[in-house]
């Protein structure tokens, strides 16, 4: 394989890890090519709301999780062994911090992935 066809694979693969961040919080789907600049502008978005209604612990837990700092996404049981707790810890938090996404979002921002 070359070097350009892998890179192209692995960006593609960061993407669509990213994009199960949205996926978890709103019940989102499928990914139209053609919506992905809004998906790029609305991952941003969910990132800051993250910051700002998430304890620090929940916040740094869900984008190691979903690879939103860094190429790597990591297991629960690196989360874990990072954060000195159990893996069945660590999915316990990420699914209350996806509970309290899901609450911090903005109805029209779930609306909108819904009708892609």
């Amino acid at each position: 394989m070359s070097p350009e066809k892998r890179s192209s694979l692995n960006k593609k693969r960061i993407f669509n890890h990213r994009v199960n961040i949205l996926k978890g919080v709103c019940g989102w789907m499928d990914i139209d090519p053609i919506e992905r600049i809004d998906l790029v502008d609305l991952l941003g978005y969910v990132v800051r709301v993250m910051d700002r209604k998430l304890t620090p612990r929940e916040a740094k837990i869900l984008k190691m999780r979903y690879a939103l700092e860094s190429p790597k996404s990591y297991t629960y049981r690196e989360i874990g062994e990072d954060f000195k707790v159990c893996s069945q810890r660590v999915r316990q938090i990420e699914a209350r911090a996806i509970r309290k996404l899901k609450k911090a979002l903005p109805v029209s921002i779930a609306m909108r992935l819904y009708e892609s």
